[in-house]
C-alpha cells in the first residue's frame, strides 16, 4: 500500500481508537452481503431471468414474497407476476 509497509494501516486505526478486530468484523459481514447478492445474480443468470428486474420485482412484491418465498425463485417468479399483472 504505497510502500508504507504492512503495519501502518493498523497504527492509523490504533491512533483512531478503532479496534483492527472491529474493521475485520465489519469487513467480513460486508463480504456475507456481497456473496450473497453474487449468489442470487448468478443463480438469476443461470435461470435466463434479469437479476435487476428479479430483486426489483422482490422489493415490489414483499408481502406476496412473505407470504410464499416458494412461488419467487428466480427460476419461476415471471409465472407468479403473471396473474398478479393480469389483476392489476
Amino acid at each position: 500500500m504505497l510502500g508504507l509497509g504492512p503495519y501502518i494501516p493498523s497504527k492509523i486505526l490504533s491512533y483512531m481508537g478503532i479496534p483492527c478486530s472491529a474493521v475485520a468484523g465489519f469487513m467480513g459481514v460486508i463480504a456475507q452481503v456481497g456473496d450473497l447478492f453474487m449468489s442470487l445474480i448468478h443463480t438469476c443468470e443461470l435461470s435466463d431471468a434479469n437479476p435487476f428486474d428479479y430483486l426489483t420485482q422482490l422489493q415490489h412484491h414483499a408481502s406476496e414474497l412473505a407470504e410464499s418465498p416458494r412461488d419467487w425463485r428466480p427460476w419461476n417468479y415471471c409465472a407468479t407476476l403473471e396473474p398478479l399483472d393480469t389483476a392489476a
